[in-house]
């Protein structure tokens, strides 16, 4: 599972860096949704990775206004 989510991993890593120097601030949680979300312990290890909370958002329906 390392090697295939490094590239994601060091991703969100470099967009919770620069939003820290934007801001000031950091991220409280992380929400994943999709497919992706469903592996089983994801939430563990890009918590780990990323050194931040990280919890599956399930979305079960979407409304839109036209």
């Amino acid at each position: 599972m390392r090697k295939s989510f490094s590239p994601l991993t060091q991703q969100i890593q470099r967009w919770l860096l620069g939003y820290r120097i934007k801001t000031g601030f950091s991220i409280e949680k992380v929400y994943i949704t999709g497919g992706t979300a469903g592996i089983n312990n994801i939430e563990n290890f890009l918590s780990e990775k990323i050194e931040a909370p990280v919890e599956h958002l399930k979305i079960n329906s979407l409304e839109t206004q036209n």
